[in-house]
């Protein structure tokens, strides 16, 4: 019986029949499962209907069901593993103390270092000779400059230099007196610029603006500015 003519299938589930199938494609539907071996088949000129399981041409195409009643079996049984599980130790109340043991030996040497560092004799540190003392130094001269109340004209003072405080008329008048002042003074002078807190820092900047000047046309100073705190504002 050649394979290369047409097949009429009929499929029994469905009560389908196909006719004209070419025999590759009927091939294609038995190893699918698209037919099964019960389904019947003939030849499309032929009259008699033969069961795909027992046809010669097609049978060797239904897939084959291997049981699997072993491989059920076999998931069942247990399972043989070489790995253990540790075993618990068998006195779980003991404490472990060696942690301990460490945190006591950490705490006896802070001690001992402690104890040993308070009984060492102190150093006995030779004093400072010439210390820069600004304050107690009579050779600073302070230009002291104040507001009685906010939004009025600054006080101008002028202290030190080993001359007692003189006010000033203005910022003009305080520059003249510190020029006397610095003549007598044995080498640089130190100027202090003691500005209130609410004193305007253009007048600040004009004082040192001043003294720039001095040192520049050759006068030897040195100045600081300190901001203290306002007297008398309100």
């Amino acid at each position: 019986m050649s394979t290369s003519r047409t097949w009429d299938v009929w499929n029994l589930a469905r009560q389908e029949v196909y006719k004209g199938v070419p025999f590759d494609v009927v091939t294609d539907w038995v190893g699918t499962a698209r037919l099964a071996a019960s389904d019947k088949i003939k030849p499309s000129a032929g009259e008699l209907w033969t069961a795909i399981g027992e046809h010669p041409h097609f049978r060797s195409y239904i897939p084959v069901v291997v049981s699997r009643s072993n491989d059920a079996a076999e998931a069942l049984e247990p399972l043989e593993m070489e790995f253990h599980y540790p075993r618990p130790p068998e006195n779980d109340d003991e404490v472990d103390m060696i942690p301990l043991i460490d945190i006591s030996m950490v705490l006896l040497i802070f001690f001992m270092m402690s104890s040993s560092s308070s009984q060492m004799s102190r150093v006995d540190v030779p004093e400072t000779e010439n210390a820069p003392q600004i304050d107690n130094n009579p050779d600073t001269i302070s230009l002291e400059m104040q507001l009685e109340k906010v939004g009025a004209d600054p006080k101008f003072g002028i202290n030190g230099g080993r001359k007692p405080f003189e006010s000033a008329k203005d910022l003009d008048d305080m520059m003249d007196k510190l020029d006397l002042r610095i003549k007598d003074i044995t080498g640089a002078a130190h100027v202090r610029i003691a500005a209130a807190g609410d004193l305007s820092w253009d007048v600040v900047e004009k004082v040192m603006k001043k003294l720039d000047k001095k040192r520049n046309d050759g006068v030897a100073l040195e100045y600081t500015v300190e901001t203290n705190p306002a007297k008398g504002a309100k």
